[in-house]
């Protein structure tokens, strides 16, 4: 846990559009995601995510969506997540854009301006993507169309 954080740490702001309570969400398992507490390392990774990733895709795009960030353990598991996803770890969120009827342009836009090696997939049934930062020992700077 961090130490100092602010009662209402949910407010705080990562970036101009984006707060740290949208991270710790989850519109299926709101119960389970009301008791994740940030460690200073989520902290670190999604401030990393907002300043390289989605605030460059806010500004292209318009407003974006995060539909999934951190998640535990038990929040993973709930929403069928992989054992070894990267949101377990806060290096990845999934996001869709409220302007943007086919997320299939804003995933070939990352996949061509990305200015970091983490990995892109696009899930065009349900019109979402994930984004990722890379990690030492995990495969990186690949893209997936789920197609």
């Amino acid at each position: 846990m961090v130490g100092n954080m602010p009662t209402n740490w949910r407010t705080v702001k990562l970036s101009d559009h984006f707060e740290l309570g949208e991270f710790f969400y989850s519109k299926s398992y709101p119960r389970e995601a009301a008791l994740l507490i940030p460690t200073e390392h989520v902290l670190d990774d999604l401030y990393a995510l907002c300043q390289l990733i989605l605030e460059p895709l806010r500004k292209e795009y318009g407003p974006v969506v995060v539909l999934s960030g951190f998640r535990g353990v038990q929040l993973n598991q709930l929403v069928g997540g992989s054992k070894t996803s990267q949101h377990l770890r806060g290096k990845a969120v999934d996001v869709t854009c409220s302007k943007v009827r086919d997320m299939t342009s804003v995933y070939h836009w990352l996949a061509h301006s990305r200015q970091w090696p983490g990995e892109v997939i696009l899930y065009p049934r349900s019109q979402f993507v994930h984004i990722g930062l890379p990690e030492f020992g995990v495969k990186a700077d690949h893209l997936i169309n789920k197609e």
